[in-house]
């Protein structure tokens, strides 16, 4: 699909909003009033993107907590690399409607994104859910990898190289021949965690939604071990894992460290002891 039927797509969407929020005059936070319905992903990568359906807020919805939350998650990216994403608005809904087999929208979600959008990329988030902080790095980080992929040529060699090695040490379950499009929301079972870090299975079905929770997890350890999302036990803090991962040599350290690689080339604050550092931080 063409950037210019995209950006149709967001025109209805892009209008700012009476009293609407701009987060440091880069990003606008709108509050969904009614249904509404958008292909997402990647437009650039698929012929038949989904178009799942996004419920409006409660209008008595604490709107204010939800902008903190957000803005507090923003505040871990330093501004140069917010601005590099083009991300340009983040909408709140109430779910993200997939349609099932059926073709109703029932398999509801926690995120999703829109892009390549000329006029700036978009994240659309649940804001009911207890993973709002790690649904938006679990979003963002598509955003950021696709705008960047597009426009730095050693970045793209790098994540080149990083999904190689994803696909070498996984079997991903898009990658098999017996895959149909609509069983896409059938998560294999995870058993251990030497390959991924979530305990659903979801990172298994794809290398974008293995590094999408890889990226949750370094930027929101805390609200992902929360939610009992991020190991399949969910006992040990994420350090501690991957210290112990580091010692059996298990795939998912060598996966942690290619896309850490992946954001400190974006900037060098995103070093190891950075994300080390998110364990301690108030989510």
């Amino acid at each position: 699909m063409s950037k210019f039927i995209a950006l149709i797509l967001l025109s209805s969407i892009s209008q700012i909003a009476i009293g609407q929020v701009v987060y440091k005059e880069l990003i606008k936070f709108r509050f969904l009033d009614k249904v509404e319905a958008h292909y997402v992903g990647n437009l650039m990568t698929t012929s038949n993107p989904a178009q799942p359906a996004f419920d409006p807020v409660d209008e008595k919805y604490n709107k204010d907590s939800i902008i903190q939350i957000i803005s507090k998650e923003l505040d871990k990216y330093p501004f140069d690399v917010l601005r590099l994403s083009q991300l340009v608005e983040i909408i709140i809904c109430d779910g993200v409607y997939f349609n099932d087999q059926n073709n109703q929208p029932t398999i509801r979600a926690n995120g999703t994104y829109i892009y390549p959008v000329e006029s700036g990329h978009v994240i659309f988030l649940d804001g009911y859910s207890y993973g709002l902080p790690k649904t938006l790095h679990h979003e963002f980080s598509s955003v950021l990898f696709n705008q960047v992929f597009d426009t730095d040529s050693l970045f793209r060699k790098i994540f080149l190289e990083t999904e190689s090695y994803f696909k070498k040490t996984t079997k991903y379950i898009e990658d098999s021949p017996n895959w149909i499009d609509d069983h896409k929301m059938d998560f294999p079972q995870n058993t251990d965690n030497k390959l991924v870090l979530r305990n659903d299975g979801y990172a298994l079905t794809a290398f974008e939604n293995d590094y999408n929770s890889i990226a949750s997890s370094l930027f929101a350890p805390k609200n992902v071990k929360l939610i009992g999302e991020q190991l399949v036990d969910n006992e040990m803090d994420l350090w501690d894992f991957l210290k112990f991962a580091r010692t059996e040599q298990y795939p998912i350290f060598y996966k942690v460290i290619k896309i850490i690689n992946l954001y400190s080339h974006i900037n060098p604050i995103f070093r190891m002891s950075y994300f080390q550092k998110m364990e301690t931080y108030n989510n």
